[in-house]
């Protein structure tokens, strides 16, 4: 951390030590807004009810410059080793245009070429109605996400399923009433080597294979990087897709990983996709700091949570089609910036918020008594779609946006009660101190393209913050212990022989494992 950064963070720690209440920073009046919003394409962002001033923002613009983000960048999009405990590059730009190496841009295209024949293939043989994606975490979270957007605004050509939880009830569900011979599986794993997920393929294998026999391997397709692995499994190689270790799997959305997508809605809304987010990733690289979104994103997002002590970040979708991007972004953030410690291996000083959020108005009858009441302030970002989506009910449009509008409102301004006459023992039940941020994110529609554009947007806030931090966004080893300890567990509950206390793990864990084997032997 250099002197000119430390310098950066003594002037925000004090800076948050005497910042104006957030209702006071609206005497700026509509000055503060045309400040402090952002148009990009199909998405406009409102942070005028963020609690930064004209010196926070400065200072903050410091920090960012301090930390040379603008380098940070370059090291991203030239494929530089940006994830140094596993050295590789994060190339997931060049997975939706011509932003990166020119192996990777090449590499993707020919995949994507790939996709589109086997799409024309399967449409031109007429025999396949159902496709069911097996993956979990970002081999499932992202193409989830926009198989249900696009529902809503796209017609389905085939019905598609998901299946990523290990509980035997995701794969029996996703394959109940198909039929074998019209049904194509897709298994979405990078290593083609986690367990949930080849669990599941196995299943749909088998489901498979006892109805058409050696036909079934015409049905079944891979995406991963370890082609030795889904030949094993009995992939045949033309039915294998490519993936790349440059390629995270929380960033594998725009890779074969979506291939169910461009299969089910066709070529030219997953390129709608794509384009929405290279116009994106084309703004991040392009935009001065003060104008760029992402790295305003990022900056409000750290000043929140680590200056400000606002430990959470709430992601609140007032709009059907984005009902999963709460749980998307979770991942996302989460995953890659969960981590204690920098690149260096030293301990880190600053963190990232906890992730979640819902969908409104569900929200507004749960978790916001709390958001307006609770002794715990949350940063929160609401997001909403300027289009109807639903023309038969526009009366009902404007009623969400209203609630999404209000919410704003009401958790900046707050509410306060005389406590004249009989209001006097009520009162303090009603009062809302307010002054909680949030930041207002307005989709035109929720086209592919606009989509596209959102999710890259978070992607690369993400990215910003991992800057600031001093992490690498791009690995996930916290993943990787529960996986190790579960194999070795699983072996133990399988076996009916009478264990001795087992010297590796703790008394609970072991006494957990006797208490679900005797249950099972006395069956």
């Amino acid at each position: 951390m250099t002197n000119d950064t430390v310098k950066c963070l003594e002037t925000l720690t004090q800076l948050a030590r005497t910042h104006a209440p957030l209702r006071s920073l609206w005497e700026q009046g509509a000055t503060r807004v045309s400040s402090m919003s952002y148009h990009i394409g199909k998405i406009y962002v409102d942070l005028s009810k963020q609690s930064i001033d004209g010196h926070a923002h400065k200072a903050l613009l410091s920090w960012a410059e301090s930390v040379d983000i603008e380098s940070a960048r370059h090291r991203l999009v030239g494929g530089e080793c940006v994830n140094k405990s596993e050295n590789r590059p994060a190339l997931h730009m060049a997975l939706r245009g011509d932003i990166g190496p020119q192996y990777a841009v090449q590499a993707a295209a020919n995949v994507q070429k790939k996709m589109q024949n086997f799409c024309q293939g399967i449409r031109q043989k007429n025999k396949i109605r159902n496709i069911v994606h097996i993956g979990i975490g970002g081999s499932d979270l992202g193409v989830r996400l926009c198989a249900q957007a696009f529902a809503l605004t796209a017609r389905a050509d085939f019905e598609l399923r998901f299946a990523s939880n290990v509980d035997a009830s995701s794969i029996t569900a996703a394959l109940s009433g198909l039929k074998p011979e019209e049904t194509l599986i897709i298994i979405a794993s990078k290593s083609f080597g986690t367990q949930e997920t080849l669990v599941n393929g196995s299943i749909a294998k088998r489901w498979l294979e006892n109805a058409l026999g050696v036909q079934a391997a015409q049905h079944i397709v891979a995406v991963c990087a370890n082609q030795k692995a889904a030949v094993e499994f009995g992939i045949l190689d033309e039915n294998i897709f490519a993936l790349w270790d440059w390629v995270g799997g929380r960033y594998s959305l725009w890779s074969a990983v979506g291939l169910c997508l461009m299969l089910c809605y066709g070529e030219d809304v997953f390129s709608q996709l794509l384009a929405g987010a290279h116009a994106m990733d084309k703004h991040f690289i392009d935009a001065p700091m003060a104008e760029n979104l992402p790295i305003m994103l990022g900056l409000v997002g750290m000043w929140n949570c680590h200056f400000l002590d606002l430990p959470t970040q709430g992601i609140f979708t007032y709009n059907s089609a984005l009902a999963l991007f709460p749980s998307f972004l979770q991942q996302l953030e989460m995953e890659s910036n969960g981590k204690s410690v920098t690149e260096t291996g030293a301990p880190a000083l600053l963190h990232t918020p906890i992730v979640w959020g819902g969908e409104g108005t569900n929200v507004q009858h749960s978790v916001f008594q709390y958001l307006h009441q609770g002794k715990t302030r949350t940063a929160i970002d609401f997001v909403v779609c300027a289009q109807n989506t639903h023309e038969d009910y526009p009366d009902q449009h404007k009623i969400l946006l209203a609630h999404a509008v209000a919410q704003a409102e009401g958790l900046m301004k707050g509410q306060k009660f005389s406590s004249d006459g009989d209001k006097r023992v009520l009162s303090p039940h009603k009062v809302c101190q307010g002054n909680r941020p949030s930041s207002f994110i307005i989709l035109d529609d929720s086209s592919p393209y606009a989509i596209g554009q959102l999710l890259a947007l978070y992607e690369h806030k993400t990215f910003v913050m991992s800057v600031l931090c001093h992490i690498n966004a791009f690995d996930q080893w916290g993943v990787e212990i529960g996986k190790g300890l579960a194999k070795t567990i699983y072996t133990e509950l399988q076996s009916t022989a009478v264990h001795a206390e087992n010297e590796t793990h703790d008394a609970s864990t072991q006494s957990i494992i006797e208490y679900l084997r005797a249950k099972w032997l006395t069956k």
